[in-house]
């Protein structure tokens, strides 16, 4: 399986060191303390008309108001462009900071889907993109 040009297994980071880079933001602060935000993961299945934002937070790590509005914002305005699109919250245990977390075995805390958050205890990443897929017509590698 190809993940953005690299076989399943392979470095999924183009640029590693890369990826533990910070980036300041404090000059880009407009109104009322708006500034950028981080968005820990994205996936568009475009051709399914479905796209996933991901928070990634260490444990029960509280998730910041502006925060909370800009994935709503960015899920609904992909809803308004005819996609069905989802934020997810998800946690994880990782404590080391330089440690690799696994986004598919993070638990999915709570997600948006263009009209409210829901709790979703329990629920892995990879089992609910997994059901998405599926819901939307595609075949997982392990049904074949």
């Amino acid at each position: 399986m190809k993940l953005f040009g690299r076989s399943k297994g392979e470095n999924y980071f183009k640029h590693p060191s890369r990826a533990r880079q910070a980036f300041d933001f404090s000059k880009l602060l407009y109104g009322e303390n708006k500034s950028a935000m981080d968005i820990d993961g994205y996936i568009d299945w475009r051709a399914k008309r479905v796209d996933f934002f991901f928070e990634m937070k260490y444990l029960d790590a509280p998730m910041p108001d502006g925060q909370r509005y800009g994935y709503e914002h960015l899920v609904k305005d992909g809803r308004v462009a005819g996609m069905e699109s989802y934020a997810l919250v998800c946690e994880h245990d990782v404590v080391n900071p330089q440690e690799v977390v696994d986004a598919s075995t993070t638990r999915i805390r709570e997600y948006f889907d263009g009209k409210e958050w829901h709790k979703l205890n329990g629920c892995t990443c990879k089992e609910f993109t997994d059901d998405m897929w599926v819901k939307h017509g595609g075949t997982l590698a392990y049904q074949t």
